[in-house]
């Protein structure tokens, strides 16, 4: 098999647990704000929600990263990326790195502060602007 296909079908496979996981995730979210309903806000969950919330942002920037690849290989013949899969593919990294921060929030939050969430936050930044200076 050739390296090329391998990598279209693991990735093009690995679409099917991560949506299984998201509807999961979607049903366990849904389900736990009907039981808190009445103190419930989305822009503020409780801590126990937290971490789900920000793993379905991590899987769905994974899932929209996946799918652009597939389709540049398989409808775009892995030509030049145009307009929209830029875009995509700008969105999908935006998500991940921004629900990877979240998770770091939700696991330390409770017991170290804001103070971890503050520093990837600071890393992730350095990290963006050394990337783009020095390429």
């Amino acid at each position: 098999m050739k390296p090329e296909l391998f990598l279209e079908v693991t990735g093009g496979s690995s679409i099917i647990p991560l949506l299984i996981v998201m509807v999961i995730l979607a049903i366990y979210l849904f389900n736990e704000a009907d039981r808190r309903q009445a103190n419930f806000n989305w822009l503020h969950p409780p801590p126990q929600m937290d971490f789900a919330i920000a793993v379905f942002i991590v899987i769905l920037g994974i899932l929209i990263n996946a799918i652009s690849i597939w389709i540049w290989r398989r409808i775009y013949n892995a030509s030049d990326f145009d307009i929209i899969q830029l875009m995509a593919l700008g969105l999908s990294r935006t998500l991940t790195v921004f629900g990877a921060i979240c998770m770091v929030r939700a696991l330390t939050k409770p017991d170290l502060g804001d103070k971890p969430w503050y520093l990837t936050w600071l890393a992730t930044i350095i990290a963006t602007l050394t990337l783009s200076v020095w390429r």
